[in-house]
């Protein structure tokens, strides 16, 4: 019976090649392609359908990337092994993964500290390298650590089997990993022989011996056909299976189950790859030496393009440079490969350069590189600050008359604010998906961070934020808008703890996922909006640097008063949100009172600035209410009487014995008067001449010069 080990007439790897060199090079860059394609896939919700095909159709042609990879490795190592000692093997081999995944972990370390501005100790580095890759894109170093330890063991499989033997353990790898993990996923089950989450070792070792299995298979001109066709086919499934996965079963989440990269349709595209790559004519690269070089010296660059590419990836898109360069400057189809290709050659000249440095090349990698990152962190200074300038966006009142206001809220913002995205953060109150808008430049810079919340009957997507994304956008702020349990019309959210949870979990994906400045933490809401800010300055003082609230309702058993007589259906959703109409004395009536800032608000005087605006005409929130909020953060010289409140609320103008003469650059330019101003301790009060509204660059300007 034929032995595998017999057959080495023809043996692949006595010389060296040139189609493997090919492979790599086409594999790295895949790896880009799908890094670069990547976000495409999340941002549906923003983006629309088109922009995520782009995404989905590019991340599904690269999927081969990693399994060619492993079965690159496959077929040189299992050889290799077979002709080396076990010593000898692993100083050579081993080595050369294990040092450059220490090193390049701990530059990861560096950039998630000062780039991304993770709170990390240099403590929990080497706990860290033992738990989880430091970056993303590292986990494949410890996938060919596990592959090369398994190595010797393969090799020795394969030396003394037969070729029915490790046909049958392919075969058993395939029903256990491709077939076995989609059936699981697919019906949401888990086996007894299941293989497990996650990329553990034995999903790739099919692929690690089937590369060496096919060394010397070659494929005939109508067999090349045939592979082709297996391509397209794992293509097709892939691309049209997460497009059913993934926006007709879960409405744009999207879901990996045809992206695994031990998917049957993945495996279909990594072997057809793999067998054309192996059968390809190179006769350019064969017949002239130049061209053979070249292809080796970027062969020869690979490792060190994967271990780079993702810093060269991140730097170009965050403008590290002085330019900003990502694939939404042109069309999706267009920019994602474009992008990529711009990644691929400048992580290859840093790498080429590097190999090239004599006695610095082998510090560069672990000394130069986040040196250089570095010290661009605060390359670039905070912008001056930038004001709103076109009048439709200076208050609410006239945005509400603008023609962005005609349009569906989620198409307003993209074509005002198109960098703003739609988000899920994952609850920690419920464990539910919780959607906000977000924003986020992508500078080294430590930024500010304007958390804005919706008003009354409003959700995370009130087109009423645009000019506060605007803003945002302009200043380089990071922006969230969360949802916080959508429109306040039932118990579960109104000021509930479970929206109280999610302006909190906003606050956290925002610091996680942005440079944000935590000495600069802001909070914006207008009516109902206001409403939430103030109950969040009440109970979370230390949390913010600064609170504008514009004509917030100060508590909801007074509100229902003023309102249950109303056409509107405002003191319905208190009843239905309190559990019925807050009559005094009355569980209803204690759980409106739990849901607004007259409960907590005092809690704030003297440690966060809170700015609070009304308009003198607001019959819809009655001043009294603002006022009442100014009076719990002032100081008891401070504060406004009872009658002064009184007139002001029911007379709608100021009291005779108030001083006139109160002006604000900012609220004229936006047409609004300014009436009176008073400030008390780290208490603003401004009353203008208006209704229900918000001045924007008047909120935003204060909150700017805000730090704690």
């Amino acid at each position: 019976m034929e032995r595998l080990g017999d057959n080495s007439a023809n043996n692949c790897v006595n010389t060296h090649l040139i189609w493997p060199d090919l492979l790599k090079i086409l594999a790295i860059y895949a790896v880009i392609v799908i890094h670069t394609a990547a976000p495409y896939l999340i941002l549906f919700e923003t983006n629309g359908l088109y922009d995520w095909w782009a995404g989905n159709l590019y991340d599904s042609i690269a999927r081969w990337c990693i399994p060619v990879f492993v079965m690159l490795s496959g077929l040189f190592l299992i050889e290799k092994y077979r002709e080396e000692t076990f010593r000898s093997f692993f100083a050579r081999r081993l080595t050369r993964v294990l040092v450059p995944l220490i090193v390049w972990s701990f530059i990861y370390f560096l950039w998630r500290i000062y780039a991304n501005n993770e709170e990390l100790s240099f403590a929990s580095f080497i706990p860290m390298l033992f738990i989880e890759p430091v970056y993303y894109h590292l986990w494949f170093m410890y996938l060919l650590i596990g592959l090369y330890l398994l190595a010797p063991l393969l090799g020795i499989y394969m030396k003394h089997s037969c070729c029915c033997h490790a046909w049958y353990y392919l075969a058993l790898w395939f029903a256990l990993v491709p077939v076995l993990t989609f059936i699981e996923s697919w019906f949401d089950i888990t086996t007894y022989i299941s293989p497990g989450a996650g990329n553990t070792i034995f999903k790739f070792t099919g692929y690690f011996i089937l590369g060496w299995m096919l060394r010397d298979f070659e494929a005939r001109p109508a067999t090349k056909i045939l592979l082709v066709l297996f391509f397209l086919t794992g293509l097709f499934i892939t691309a049209y299976g997460t497009y059913l996965t993934t926006i007709v079963r879960s409405n744009g989440q999207f879901k990996d189950l045809f992206y695994e990269y031990w998917s049957f349709n993945v495996f279909m595209m990594s072997v057809s790859i793999f067998l054309l790559g192996k059968g390809m004519k190179l006769a350019i690269f064969s017949r002239y030496d130049y061209g053979r070089k070249a292809l080796h010296v970027t062969a020869a660059c690979v490792p060190g393009i994967y271990l780079v590419h993702a810093m060269v990836l991140a730097a170009a898109r965050r403008g590290l440079l002085g330019i900003e360069l990502t694939p939404d400057m042109m069309d999706p189809f267009v920019g994602i490969p474009v992008f990529a290709l711009v990644v691929f050659a400048a992580s290859l000249l840093i790498v080429f350069i590097v190999k090239n440095l004599p006695v610095i090349k082998y510090i560069v990698p672990s000394v130069l590189l986040p040196t250089v990152f570095a010290a661009s962190l605060h390359a670039a200074d905070a912008p001056p600050m930038k004001l709103i300038e076109k009048d439709e966006f200076k208050t609410l009142t006239s945005f509400a008359r603008a023609p962005l206001k005609k349009m569906p809220d989620l198409e307003a913002w993209k074509k005002a604010v198109p960098q703003v995205s739609v988000i899920s953060i994952r609850s920690t109150y419920d464990k539910t998906d919780q959607k906000a808008l977000f924003y986020d430049s992508g500078s080294l810079r430590k930024k500010p961070l304007l958390i804005v919340l919706h008003s009354w009957s409003e959700d995370y997507t009130q087109a009423f934020g645009i000019p506060y994304g605007l803003w945002a956008v302009q200043n380089d702020w990071v922006f969230i808008q969360p949802d916080y349990r959508g429109a306040f019309t039932n118990p579960q959210a109104t000021a509930s703890a479970g929206a109280v949870s999610d302006i909190l979990d906003a606050l956290e994906y925002a610091k996680e996922n942005a440079n944000v400045d935590t000495s600069r933490v802001y909070l914006a809401g207008f009516s109902g909006g206001g409403m939430a800010a103030l109950i969040m300055a009440g109970k979370y003082p230390d949390k913010w640097a600064g609170v504008v609230s514009w004509g917030a309702v100060y508590d909801l058993t007074d509100w229902h008063s003023h309102t249950r007589n109303a056409t509107h259906h405002y003191s319905k959703d208190i009843a239905a949100s309190c559990g019925g109409p807050p009559v005094p004395g009355t569980a209803q009536e204690r759980e409106c009172r739990k849901r607004s800032p007259s409960k907590y608000l005092k809690n704030a005087k003297g440690k966060v600035p809170v700015y609070i605006a009304v308009g003198s005409d607001d019959s819809f929130v009655p001043p009294a209410h603002s006022l009442r909020a100014f009076n719990d953060l002032a100081d008891e010289e401070g504060r406004l009487s009872d009658s002064e409140i009184e007139h002001i609320s029911e007379q709608h103008s100021l009291p005779p014995d108030f001083a006139a003469g109160y002006s604000d650059e900012l609220f004229a330019d936006a047409g609004v008067p300014l009436l009176y101003e008073r400030k008390s301790g780290m208490a603003v009060l401004k009353i203008y001449k208006g209704k229900h509204d918000v001045v924007y660059n008047a909120g935003l300007a204060w909150l700017a010069k805000q730090e704690r």
